[in-house]
């Protein structure tokens, strides 16, 4: 193996001296901190802070939220949002013949309350429809109510004394209209009582009494307490009292 020798135009000492000035030879305008980018350039140390920092940002739900939200016809679907359309996806479990069809269907186990069924016959024999609703607390089907009730539960007294039979709301309503029923095992009795009150003083009538049940039952006296007009009826042993209102105004 031969021996070979290269000749080189720098001389020892200027070779060391080369060498050691490489550190200060960074040329400061190849480092871009700008975002204009280049095949040529590098990103300064700034710049690589900043990219950190807005990395950092996704990290926060809520600058995320806010993102999205200021987008023009945006909206963040939240885990409340998903249960309300859970809830009425369920809200509504369907149209039925009757109770007994409706309640053979439906499975309400995990049931809110709330949750309504319509019935095309609410199975009185008198074809009248039913919205229904779920009673959570009674676990039971309920019938909603658009108005007031217009008549009572029929009341058996087998005693017999004074009771409160009618009742009327006086912060909605200052005269009324009723029809009163006394039945006993043998027995009718079916009267008109028209109702009034102004001034805290009550006024009222009894008329067109109809039946074979005389003294069944008679009203006693209207009186106002706390927000009610309450009629008591001295009601008769063993006899079944209820009321129908005809109207309130």
């Amino acid at each position: 193996m031969s021996n070979m020798k290269y000749r080189s135009r720098f001389t020892g000492k200027e070779i060391d001296q080369l060498l050691a000035s490489i550190d200060n030879k960074i040329d400061l305008s190849y480092i871009s901190n700008d975002w204009n980018g280049g095949t040529q350039l590098v990103a300064s140390a700034e710049l690589a802070k900043t990219l950190y920092q807005g990395l950092q940002l996704f990290q926060d739900p809520n600058y995320i939220e806010e993102l999205i939200t200021s987008i023009p016809g945006s909206l963040v679907y939240t885990e409340a949002d998903r249960d309300k359309l859970d809830r009425l996806a369920g809200f509504f479990q369907g149209s039925y013949a009757n109770p007994g069809t409706r309640n053979a269907a439906v499975n309400t186990v995990g049931f809110k309350g709330g949750e309504l069924t319509f019935l095309i016959d609410d199975d009185t024999s008198s074809g009248v429809q039913e919205l229904s609703y779920w009673d959570n607390v009674g676990l039971r089907w309920r019938k909603a109510k658009f108005v007031p009730d217009q008549s009572s539960p029929s009341a058996n007294y087998t005693s017999g004394g004074t009771v409160v039979t009618i009742t009327m709301d006086v912060t909605k309503y200052s005269a009324g209209k009723y029809l009163l029923k006394a039945e006993s095992a043998t027995q009718i009795r079916v009267s008109e009582i028209l109702l009034a009150h102004k001034g805290g003083n009550t006024f009222w009538t009894s008329y067109g009494e109809i039946g074979d049940g005389v003294g069944l039952a008679s009203i006693q006296n209207a009186s106002i307490v706390g927000d009610q007009v309450r009629i008591n009826v001295l009601v008769s042993p063993n006899v079944t009292i209820r009321f129908f209102r005809l109207g309130e105004f």
